[in-house]
């Protein structure tokens, strides 16, 4: 019996080790129509390009068990894709790391030649695509796999200067400090993935483009949607440059906008802190955070009471700990003309004050804060809420109506669901 499980097992083995052979045949045999074989150096492959009046794409790859063979193993069997790319292109597949072999088939380059690509164009992710012009002019770097419907956009893009990121590089050198041109550097930048130029990429970026209108100069609206859009973190220079000059930008935007970013980066800050102390299995961890955010951002305390409140409300919301979570709503939503929260936070704090308590202000007070956003969404479990608070108020009518409305919108188990709330409605019973 044993003897023969064995053999069970070896011819399993074998049958599957003799498919996995015949795909990586298959797959090389289709991939030698798209790659070339081999080159000897840069200044081959530059002759190659011109000789067939091609354009270059390099592909950086590892290999195809770390998940960043992507494009070897299904795009560029599409074939849409395989014939723009093949009348375009010399296409190179390197791998960029060297020490496993892979089945798979690469291009034969010389170690020398693959170390000075890594080094020169920054590859230490992959995959990692490079664009190079007929005469080997860098045209473009971008990092991470592309969606197999976006690919022959994209590659349209680079050959006709939309998305050429070095060429945006050299118009930056030469002075253009236009704002939707600083916009589109920088998400270009991004996408590369890595510092391409001799500074730190889009934080310097920014800091010559801020430099660019000095005094008076620098606060006007499209200047100042450039600073709210990359003000993302409280260190950075768009946070600090709001900050220190948040009378100036009151004059443009208006101190609800200006303070509304202010509080909603403070708040994420705060919020994470006690994250991290809960994922720590701290008993305290809003208390704790709050000791260490007033330490680490004395600077900001005039924003503290609404950044504590709100982030103590979404806290105790997690945890969950729902008398506390009560406690710290209605302090919350004296507060909520300040900022604008999210639509998920909207809505799940106004379904926990829903289901928790029978206080007839309180639930006011959430529908009115509440109301406009969730019954605008378009979104069933966002009108649910919105319909049940609706009845919990004796609002019946108007709360079936919008019920009916997210039963429409809904999709598997939440449409039986609402229905039987539409029902517990028409016969006046709880929903909660």
């Amino acid at each position: 019996m044993r003897l023969l499980f064995l053999y069970f097992t070896l011819t399993i083995s074998l049958n599957s080790y003799s498919q996995t052979r015949e795909h990586i045949i298959k797959v090389n045999k289709e991939l030698h129509e798209i790659f070339i074989d081999s080159v000897s150096g840069w200044p081959d492959l530059v002759q190659k390009a011109q000789t067939q009046n091609k354009f270059i794409y390099i592909y950086c790859t590892e290999t195809e068990k770390s998940g960043s063979d992507y494009l070897n193993q299904y795009i560029f069997f599409n074939k849409e894709i395989k014939n723009f790319v093949t009348s375009k292109f010399i296409l190179l597949n390197l791998k960029k790391d060297t020490y496993h072999e892979s089945g798979y088939m690469f291009t034969k380059v010389s170690q020398s030649f693959l170390d000075s690509l890594k080094k020169q164009f920054t590859i230490f992710q992959a995959p990692t695509h490079l664009i190079f012009s007929k005469t080997g002019k860098v045209l473009n770097k971008q990092v991470y796999n592309i969606d197999t419907t976006r690919v022959v956009k994209y590659l349209k893009d680079v050959l006709n200067g939309k998305r050429q990121v070095y060429t945006l590089i050299e118009e930056f050198k030469e002075g253009n400090r236009k704002p939707e041109f600083i916009r589109r550097l920088i998400y270009s930048l991004r996408l590369a993935s890595g510092q391409l130029f001799g500074f730190q990429d889009s934080i310097n970026v920014l800091q010559k483009f801020i430099e660019a209108y000095p005094g008076n100069k620098l606060f006007n609206k499209d200047n100042g949607k450039i600073i709210l859009e990359f003000a993302e973190k409280i260190d950075d220079l768009c946070f600090k440059n709001l900050f220190t000059n948040k009378n100036e930008w009151y004059e443009v935007f208006g101190k609800k906008t200006i303070d509304a970013k202010l509080i909603d980066m403070l708040y994420e800050e705060l919020d994470f802190m006690a994250f991290e102390y809960r994922y720590r299995r701290n008993t305290n961890a809003i208390e704790q955070a709050k000791v260490d955010y007033t330490k680490k951002y004395k600077a900001y305390n005039e924003y503290d009471s609404i950044v504590f409140c709100r982030a103590s409300t979404k806290y105790y919301y997690d945890k969950p700990n729902v008398s506390e979570f009560l406690k710290s709503i209605q302090s919350y939503l004296d507060y909520n003309e300040i900022f604008e929260e999210k639509i998920d936070n909207i809505n799940n704090y106004s379904w926990q004050v829903f289901k928790s308590t029978d206080d007839s202000e309180l639930l006011k007070k959430v529908l009115n804060w509440s109301a406009e956003r969730l019954r605008k969404s378009n979104n069933a479990l966002y009108l649910d809420t919105y319909a049940n608070l609706l009845y919990k108020l004796g609002q019946t009518n108007e709360a079936m109506k919008y019920e009916a409305k997210a039963i429409n919108l809904a999709t598997g188990k939440y449409k039986e669901e609402f229905k039987s709330t539409l029902l517990k409605m028409q016969q006046n019973e709880k929903t909660w």
